[in-house]
């Protein structure tokens, strides 16, 4: 996305607890996902199937309404295959954290899709337990996820692209 960029799902997990996918976008080969196993939160991150990373929640989602939130700043938003800060939250409580050196620097594919509630099509993430289960049907209530994007472009490469090269830092 080369930008940073927020996901915010609401949910209400059942007494048993629930499992599956909430969000997911792309496949292996480039795409995202933010799913529950075991009682905790994960998100897998695939670049172009070279290099995977998956933040996994320090503590398990109680049952009840609750909120998971992934956060990824980006460190030159606008420039392709910027790195950045990924970070996992539970109910406004860092849970998980991680930095990602590269980022996808065009687009998912479109032909993996957008889902939310399962994965479709071929899965994001590579662990045994997410593929056996797919398309990893979420078992709890999603009750609303957002989205928030932030600037595609950095204040320095805005200025750049209207008054010539970018200045140096």
């Amino acid at each position: 996305m080369n930008r940073s960029w927020k996901i915010i799902a609401h949910l209400d997990i059942p007494p048993r607890g629930a499992e599956g996918v909430i969000v997911a976008e792309g496949d292996y080969f480039g795409g995202y996902s933010l799913w529950i196993l075991d009682g905790k939160a994960h998100f897998s991150y695939s670049l172009l199937g070279i290099e995977e990373k998956i933040l996994v929640s320090s503590e398990k989602i109680q049952p009840g309404k609750t909120t998971l939130t992934y956060i990824f700043t980006a460190d030159e938003p606008g420039k392709p295959g910027t790195g950045g800060q990924s970070e996992l939250f539970i109910d406004s409580k860092k849970v998980a954290e991680t930095r990602f050196h590269h980022t996808v620097p065009l687009q998912f594919t479109i032909s993996a899709g957008f889902d939310i509630g399962r994965d479709n099509g071929r899965p994001v993430g590579s662990q045994a337990e997410y593929i056996k289960k797919s398309p990893f049907l979420f078992t709890g209530t999603i009750e609303k996820v957002t989205f928030e994007l932030g600037p595609q472009h950095s204040e320095k490469r805005q200025m750049a692209g209207h008054m010539g090269p970018e200045p140096n830092p």
